[in-house]
């Protein structure tokens, strides 16, 4: 299947290529064609679905392969063209700050993971452990279980479906702890508590909180980078701090800075991070 999406302002798909590319590779393939390949599971029920992505200049160009059927929504909030970014892309050039931010990252868009439950997964997976460890673990379950999607003739391995994680009893090298917090989440994904319009409305944080092994990073996290707001600033997020110090000075209050970013308070957000800490090899130096 074909598809087409339009970005609405300024965008690459440089930040969708890079975003995680080499690290979460249980998902993504990284390549030097140009285009973005990668395999995840549906929202709605969990069926495998892959997707090849190219950009001419104007329209996002999609090959849809597996479960195709209604994905474009969701690919859309994954590369973050679900919504027009020319208002974003105004309030950041009349910010002295955040023009010369953007300046460095020309078409950026908050990309995020590939569904809520891909967020929350990933959170418990990586606790205690290297995310390079945690992504060859995650690649090696769901090829074992057959989480793949051939995607432009290459299997390309979605990260593990919650069915995978409560069919088995553990999976070597990850801990029986660990494995009882993952199938709690996975139960969790089933019952639909971790479903992007579940995660989407009031009082989400606190049922995160509420799951074995969801803490406040890993709760706040997927709420930013699994469901994609535009306007929810992640002020627990402690590398912001320091990016908003660094760029404001040292005296700038997160609080009073962010003011001025509404109605794309987390956009920003996730541009300062990644900036500051593609800025870090400099600052340290």
């Amino acid at each position: 299947m074909h598809f087409e999406l339009d970005p609405q302002g300024p965008f690459t798909l440089d930040v969708a290529r890079t975003f995680a590319c080499g690290l979460f590779t249980a998902s993504r393939s990284c390549s030097t064609d140009g285009a973005v390949r990668f395999a995840f599971s549906r929202d709605d029920d969990f069926s495998l679905a892959g997707v090849k992505l190219g950009f001419d200049g104007q329209k996002v160009k999609g090959e849809a392969f597996g479960s195709t059927k209604g994905i474009e929504r969701q690919v859309a909030r994954i590369i973050g063209v679900d919504r027009d970014a020319r208002p974003f892309y105004a309030l950041a050039k009349r910010d002295p700050v955040l023009a010369e931010v953007l300046a460095r990252t020309p078409g950026f868009r908050p990309v995020v993971f590939f569904s809520p439950w891909a967020a929350v997964g990933w959170g418990v997976l990586t606790q205690r452990l290297r995310m390079t460890q945690a992504a060859r673990l995650a690649e090696r379950l769901a090829r074992e279980a057959g989480d793949v999607v051939e995607v432009d003739g290459e299997p390309l391995a979605a990260f593990p479906r919650p069915q995978t994680f409560l069919a088995r009893s553990g999976f070597a090298g990850i801990t029986d702890e660990k494995w009882a917090r993952l199938q709690t989440v996975a139960r969790a994904a089933l019952e639909g508590e971790l479903s992007f319009a579940a995660l989407d409305r009031e009082g989400a944080r606190e049922r995160l909180l509420k799951l074995r092994g969801v803490g406040p990073w890993t709760a706040d996290m997927v709420l930013i980078r699994g469901v994609g707001p535009s306007d929810v600033l992640p002020d627990t997020e402690p590398t912001l701090h320091r990016a908003v110090a660094h760029r404001y000075g040292a005296k700038a209050r997160l609080d009073e800075v962010s003011a001025t970013w509404a109605p794309f308070r987390t956009w920003v957000s996730v541009m300062l991070v990644r900036d500051f800490r593609g800025q870090l090899p400099v600052l340290n130096g």
